[in-house]
């Protein structure tokens, strides 16, 4: 995912209240104006288990809040960036309703440029973590840790902005696919430059978006001279971009490796040369903050994992957050990255399950695997230049052995 350097964490100590009749709409939660007395203050990224002990098990709503101040200029878009949220979120600013977003693991952002006011300004988040079917993971045995669990963060652009940034090797030559987007009311011309590890490449490009559009432009150039990755020597590069207007410049940049995977009879390649996968499985919890980020302990992990000699670690049973897969691309780590697809048949055939948990689970089948290419489809688009990553899972443990279910005129019946 793109990295800029201009940003505004919100990352912290929030305010915390529990509400298990889920009322706080109907309250006011979400208004500056709320008495905040009876709220307790917490850790954001946290779950609702480090924000409160009695919390440990609970699926419901909880409400976060918290301040801030942030300089804009005349013309700015303003972002709000939320790195996962476990499992439903609805987010309000100045007590403006600006988006809702569904699905944990993975990150997702609002324009709030009409509700942010001058000087300090109040963000409140209503978070649930109760899954219907349809919702990912389906295992009914899964236990979903609710909480804003990732960084939150501000920042500013253009009207236009750099979507995302693409490296892909062909031959002896980079592809960058740079993805771009206009936000104001008219169509406009940028002018988009690129450089590799800081050397800026030759010509800039003019790309025409119109008004509401994106648009996605590709620059080639040599790979000549850039070193290889691999786990012994996993070296690194990194590509920056510059898109500039009449409204000012939006930056960004990526870090990428380069490297190979191929199957060759029968045997996983790196840049043509057979790798034996030897490492572990790894969840991202941690005993300090439940499934909440613990980048330390994660390091601590990664460099134990490569002193034994191993050159494999798979991020199970969900996307880890891009932290852990920085170190693994530092470190020499191959990946394997897993969606949170998880026990599908199980769930739906338990013999333990209630049958009218089991025809609710089949019913939901055609939103099951919906969610689950989005997911698959937002994970492959946040993580694409990581080098350590060399497999994408698409389920876990999904008993394909049972008799299998197929949809006939979206009507479910068994093969």
């Amino acid at each position: 995912m793109l990295k800029r350097n201009e940003i505004l964490s919100l990352s912290g100590s929030w305010r915390f209240l529990p509400d298990r009749e889920d009322r706080g709409s109907e309250m006011g939660y979400m208004f500056p104006e709320l008495d905040e007395r009876l709220w307790r203050e917490c850790a954001v990224p946290g779950t609702f288990e480090t924000a409160a002990p009695e919390c440990v098990g609970y699926a419901g709503t909880v409400w976060f809040r918290r301040s801030f101040s942030f300089d804009r200029a005349e013309g700015d878009v303003i972002w709000l960036e939320f790195l996962a949220v476990n499992h439903r979120a609805d987010v309000w600013l100045n007590g403006i309703h600006v988006g809702s977003h569904t699905g944990g693991y993975m990150p997702f952002r609002f324009d709030i440029s009409r509700a942010l006011h001058p000087g300090e300004n109040l963000l409140c988040v209503r978070v649930n973590n109760r899954r219907v079917p349809g919702d990912l993971p389906p295992t009914p045995f899964w236990r979903c840790h609710g909480g804003i669990i990732r960084d939150v963060r501000i920042y500013k652009t253009p009207a236009y902005r750099l979507e995302s940034l693409r490296v892909t090797e062909e031959e002896n030559s980079l592809r960058i696919s740079a993805r771009l987007s206009n936000h104001g009311d008219c169509d406009t011309t940028l002018c988009l430059s690129l450089a590799i590890n800081e050397t800026p490449l030759p010509g800039n490009t003019k790309i025409f978006i119109p008004a509401g559009e994106s648009v996605t432009a590709e620059v080639s150039c040599p790979s000549d001279g850039l070193d290889r990755w691999s786990p012994d020597s996993p070296h690194l590069h990194t590509v920056s971009a510059r898109l500039s207007g009449n409204s000012g410049d939006d930056t960004a940049y990526e870090r990428f490796g380069l490297r190979k995977i191929s199957l060759q009879n029968g045997r996983i390649c790196l840049d043509g040369r057979p790798v034996t996968l030897r490492g572990f499985n790894r969840h991202e919890d941690s005993p300090r903050t439940q499934l909440a980020t613990d980048a330390s302990l994660a390091e601590a992990d990664f460099r134990q994992i490569k002193e034994l000699n191993a050159n494999f670690v798979r991020f199970c049973h969900y996307p880890h957050s891009e932290e852990e897969l920085e170190l693994c691309d530092e470190l020499g780590l191959l990946v394997l990255a897993e969606i949170s697809f998880c026990a599908m048949m199980i769930s739906c055939t338990a013999e333990a399950a209630p049958e009218e948990y089991k025809t609710r689970q089949l019913a939901a089948l055609p939103e099951y695997y919906h969610n689950a290419r989005t997911e698959a489809a937002a994970l492959v688009d946040r993580d694409f230049n990581h080098p350590s990553i060399i497999i994408w899972s698409a389920s876990n443990e999904t008993n394909e052995a049972v008799q299998p279910v197929r949809l006939c005129n979206n009507a479910l019946v068994r093969c």
